[in-house]
């Protein structure tokens, strides 16, 4: 009955195209990782985000890591971890983008940066940094398939450096 459940309400959410867009500076940070590797761990499952990423006209990486291809969910670092092994990347040198608590806590379980997103909580949520959103984001430096980005860091807000 589960397995239905899941299956109406997955049917469901990407059946609902109304009003879906991409955040502010979501578009012009994709633009400019081009060659930067990088993939999306998250809480829905693959159908609905790559649904979402065409309506919103943001490019789907190679890497989605969704709800149904791990065992344990955010706040479990499992996705990210997974996330990491299938780029090549250590923790230090990768950075997540959250805008929920539980993936905040996530991140910061698997030894990762967390910038937080401040769209859907106002606060950040104990994130290493936090910005108002992807706007705040600029990639300054591409070397060897990483990247050095610049941050617009909310001041006066949690976990802002």
């Amino acid at each position: 009955y589960v397995t239905q459940e899941n299956a109406w309400f997955t049917e469901l959410e990407v059946s609902d195209v109304e009003d879906v867009h991409a955040m502010v500076g979501a578009t012009e940070l994709l633009e400019s990782l081009n060659d930067v590797s990088w993939g999306i761990v998250t809480s829905s499952g693959q159908a609905l985000v790559r649904v979402r990423l065409g309506l919103a006209g943001l490019s789907v990486p190679a890497l989605i890591i969704g709800a149904d291809d791990v065992t344990q969910g955010k706040p479990d670092p499992e996705g990210y971890l997974a996330g990491l092994v299938a780029l090549g990347v250590s923790a230090r040198d990768a950075v997540v983008f959250e805008d929920a608590p539980a993936g905040v806590m996530a991140g910061l379980a698997a030894g990762i940066d967390v910038v937080g997103l401040t769209t859907t909580y106002l606060e950040g949520m104990g994130a290493t940094y936090t910005v108002q959103d992807l706007s705040d984001v600029h990639v300054i430096d591409k070397r060897h398939g990483g990247v050095k980005l610049s941050l617009c860091v909310r001041e006066g807000g949690p976990g802002t450096r």
